[in-house]
């Protein structure tokens, strides 16, 4: 099976959290269990990687995503212009969030089950884009 692990940073802060794309995207860090080689599996795509990040998505049997189905493929969708397929997809936010009732932070589910939270926040990074260069 061909899976693909993805998460995504934007350019600025989300002001309509139903248009995401405006936000831009500064970051994408994707993890791809079918590649290898000198590059590895885990990659780093950029604003102007769009297109290279939907097609993983599309050649991908499952991707898999915190939020994802509410926020990074409509991010994606949106700066793609035009919709794509994805085969499967396993949102832990959504499935957590289903089963629990409750909106869990990634910080929290991270602490419980892997002893470890996050090393930053996703609303640094439109700052950390400003700054780049």
């Amino acid at each position: 099976m061909k899976t693909l692990v993805l998460d995504l940073e934007t350019q600025k802060m989300v002001e309509d959290w139903a248009k995401p794309w405006e936000a831009g995207l500064s970051c994408c860090g994707v993890w791809i269990s079918w590649l290898g080689g000198s590059d590895g599996r885990l990659r780093l795509f950029g604003a102007d990687d769009v297109e290279r990040i939907v097609q993983l998505i599309e050649a991908a049997d499952e991707v898999v995503s915190w939020n994802g189905h509410r926020f990074d493929l409509p991010l994606l969708g949106g700066l793609h212009g035009k919709s794509f397929h994805v085969k499967s997809h396993f949102d832990f936010l959504a499935v957590i969030r289903s089963t629990t009732g409750i909106r869990h932070r990634l910080e929290d589910v991270g602490r419980l089950t892997l002893g470890r939270g996050k090393t930053g926040k996703g609303s640094s990074a439109p700052g950390l884009w400003q700054r780049r260069d």
